[in-house]
């Protein structure tokens, strides 16, 4: 090869590596974080904000670095809606809007990127890009804006829209697409600009399958009670959020291990109506929290039928008795739903008679109130106490052991009904088989519960104060603990202010709940579309921290039909 030709072929490699490394776009290495979203380019077309006339069938937008697109179905709003979802691309430096339909000329059309459009080095989003333009000569620029809470004092879903569907009829809601949305944001706040001054029925909707209608029994739903009339200064708009009101089903039921069947509920209830089965009276104890009911059985099944009569049945496949019996199972304190461990010894050879260890295993301390019970959780159902292996006495030299009634309760848990003598630290001894359980398997080793029964000195306050209350309603009160679980409620009187004191509460953060009860039957009832009905107005106040010796003070003032206000520990 000759040397001319030799260089002709370093000339041809150098450039080809440099068309390719010109054509690879990568993130710089090295130097300072870039922190700095992309920016339009002046010195390049994109297309101007709120353009009139616009014939195309294209929005391009030119940024001053490349970018790349996150999650452009979910970040990405076109307003009006379209048959035909417009394309998204990058081409170059620009993100590229490209229609599937021709655009209406009496229409008004947004886009609003959200934070779909980033750098490909950091992954900085653009903030606030939206793009305002029309086929026709002229914008239009009636707008509506509000805000949507939870009816039932929850947090709200993520992926809610704001829907205005065309015309004055209730049922455009069920049966036709809307023309314009816009995205809600996580404070529930919402705006819907540049639309056309006409009457639109405005909703907020958890869309599960998409389809922009409110046809599903599990969606949830906020509306205005009459149609909305647009126009250059529409008041904002308050809405609540609501799932209409179910009959009870059942989702799933699985089997996690022998004995255990955990039904998958559609909705939280406190109350579980009598379940059938198939064989009959395979099911020895149930129990419900939230939306999962446990049941459970021992007899050996390949499977069962659970019946709820006139709402639902289902079936699930059970698994082998032999395979948990060779886990060696016990009995031991804990959460019936959790996984069980296999365990080194104990299981059904366990007996009474067992001496105890020589260390007695510790259970999670109880903190009561005078008169309180004491519960005591295991991970089966209780069926048997024997109160003989049962020691309940001071921690310290103090008063003589208390007396103690011991039962079970419909939870199949220990309970301990105690007059405690004096404030002060209890301990209580389960001696190998103080319990058994539906199996037949009893506690292996000794088990050591610590008791705290506090004095009114330990305890605090909490004090509401309410304040615009309707004279011609009536309401209800309930305090919450952490978990939002009521712990005690009041019937409201007839009036317009109202107080109410509860003592000798642990320190321990609280919450109210103020219900006002439109049709008397002393619980909240959501709405229901159909029928026009708005949910019954529900308040849940801010968390007040109760302290040792002390009052929390909560001042709860409504306004307009919204509390406000707050709580302050005095």
């Amino acid at each position: 090869m000759n040397s001319a030709h030799t260089r002709k072929l370093l000339v041809w490699s150098t450039a080809l590596l440099w068309c390719a490394s010109c054509a690879m776009q990568r993130a710089p290495e090295g130097g300072p974080t870039d922190a700095r979203p992309p920016r339009l380019d002046s010195t390049a077309y994109s297309t101007p904000d709120r353009s009139v006339n616009f014939r195309y069938d294209e929005l391009i937008l030119t940024f001053d670095e490349w970018v790349k697109l996150n999650d452009p179905a979910g970040q990405i709003v076109v307003s009006p809606l379209m048959k035909k979802q417009p394309e998204v691309k990058i081409r170059h430096r620009s993100v590229v809007v490209r229609f599937q339909e021709p655009l209406r000329p009496d229409l008004t059309y947004t886009v609003d990127f959200g934070k779909a459009v980033q750098d490909i080095t950091q992954g900085n989003a653009v903030e606030n890009l939206r793009r305002v333009f029309t086929p026709g000569p002229k914008l239009d620029s009636a707008s509506v804006e509000g805000t949507v809470a939870d009816a039932a004092g929850g947090e709200l879903p993520d992926n809610l829209l704001a829907l205005l569907y065309e015309g004055s009829s209730a049922r455009s809601v069920r049966d036709t697409v809307p023309l314009y949305l816009a995205k809600v944001d996580k404070q529930g706040t919402f705006r819907l600009q540049n639309l056309r001054a006409d009457t639109f029925r405005l909703v907020v909707l958890l869309d599960q399958n998409l389809n922009y209608r409110y046809d599903l029994a599990n969606e949830r739903v906020a509306f205005l009670d009459t149609a909305l009339v647009l126009g250059r200064r529409t008041p904002p708009q308050r809405l609540r959020l609501f799932g209409s009101e179910q009959l009870l089903a059942f989702v799933s039921a699985t089997a996690p291990r022998f004995g255990l069947i955990v039904l998958q509920l559609n909705q939280s209830t406190d109350q579980l109506p009598a379940l059938l089965s198939d064989p009959p009276g395979a099911i020895l104890h149930r129990s419900v929290g939230s939306d999962k009911a446990l049941l459970w059985y021992r007899d050996t099944l390949d499977s069962v039928r659970i019946m709820m009569p006139g709402l639902d049945t289902l079936s699930v496949s059970l698994p082998a008795r032999r395979e948990w019996l060779q886990s060696n199972p016990q009995l031991r304190p804990g959460d019936p739903a959790a996984p069980e461990p296999s365990a080194p010894k104990g299981g059904r050879g366990a007996t009474p008679d067992k001496p105890a260890a020589p260390a007695a295993a510790a259970l999670p301390k109880a903190d009561l109130l005078p008169g309180e019970p004491m519960l005591c959780r295991f991970n089966h159902p209780l069926q048997g106490v024997d109160t003989a292996k049962m020691r309940l006495a001071a921690d310290s030299i103090g008063p003589s052991p208390p007396t103690f009634r011991a039962g079970i309760d419909s939870l199949g848990q220990l309970r301990l009904e105690v007059p405690w003598p004096a404030p002060g630290k209890y301990r209580l001894l389960l001696l190998p088989g103080a319990v058994s359980d539906i199996f037949g398997l009893f506690n292996a080793d000794t088990l050591r519960q610590d008791i705290a029964v506090l004095d009114s000195a330990a305890l605090g306050v909490a004090e509401v104060r309410l304040t615009g209350l309707d004279s011609t309603r009536l309401y209800f009160v309930e305090l919450l603990d952490a978990q939002k679980k009521p712990l005690r409620r009041l019937e409201l009187p007839l009036g317009k202010t109202a107080v109410w004191r509860a003592e000798g509460l642990k320190p321990a953060t609280y919450f109210y709940r103020l219900v006002r009860d439109d049709n008397h039957n002393g619980r909240w009832d959501t709405g229901d579309y159909d029928l026009g009905r708005q949910p019954e107005a529900l308040y849940l106040s801010n968390g007040l921290n109760v302290r040792k010796g002390f009052e929390a003070i909560l001042d709860f003032q409504l306004e307009g039909g919204k509390p406000a206000g707050r709580g302050a520990n005095n």
